[in-house]
């Protein structure tokens, strides 16, 4: 599941979760966990995407000027578009 392989097997046996612990119904467990699965993968397939985007931003970021400076340079802006502080 961490990306290096394309399938993977996992094995449950005599399992026994407190009641209070279940998240959904029970013998329901790997149902759900395919269905997050399949979701996160693609959610994960996006990442390339938005990097060059980022990428793009920051350039752009350098080339505009604002108040006499690059706006890459400007606090708030590196706050909300660039996650920096």
């Amino acid at each position: 599941m961490d990306g290096g392989h394309e399938v993977n097997q996992v094995f449950f046996q005599d399992v026994k979760v407190p009641v209070a612990n279940l998240g959904g119904e029970e013998n329901k467990g790997w149902t759900y966990a395919k269905f997050l699965l399949k979701h996160e993968r693609a959610g994960i397939a996006a990442i390339g995407s938005q990097k060059r985007q980022l990428r793009r931003l920051k350039e752009i970021a350098k080339a505009e000027q604002t108040n006499g400076k690059p706006l890459i340079e400007e606090v708030r802006f590196r706050e909300k578009y660039l996650g920096q502080r």
